[in-house]
């Protein structure tokens, strides 16, 4: 699963940017946007259990904070989701074992 940004309507595309390591079977991947705030989410496999990635763009998507895992269940589990509740950036993650899971994400760098 790759990243690319574009800011001429889709023209011209940035370099693509992995997200995740090739190995840890990245996939689902979620993106939000905000003014020059930009999230991304992705869930990784690794054979035992699923991890759900969250990294941060304060740039409009230039340069981006180290990824953080969040979440973590070794249960089937859904896709990742992002949203806005007011200004504050939000996961949401199902899982079967965890239930629905919302977290706050203002204490990513």
């Amino acid at each position: 699963v790759f990243y690319a940004r574009s800011t001429d309507g889709g023209r011209r595309f940035s370099a693509p940017m992995r997200l995740g390591r090739a190995e840890a079977r990245a996939g689902r991947p979620a993106v939000l946007a905000r003014g020059s705030q930009v999230w991304l989410a992705w869930k990784s496999f690794d054979g035992q259990r699923s991890t759900v990635f969250v990294q941060r763009s304060r740039d409009g998507g230039r340069r981006w904070a180290a990824p953080q895992a969040r979440l973590s269940s070794a249960g089937y589990s859904d896709h990742p989701l992002l949203s806005w509740r007011g200004d504050e950036p939000m996961l949401s993650w199902l899982t079967h074992d965890e239930g629905l899971r919302l977290q706050h994400l203002r204490s990513t760098p």
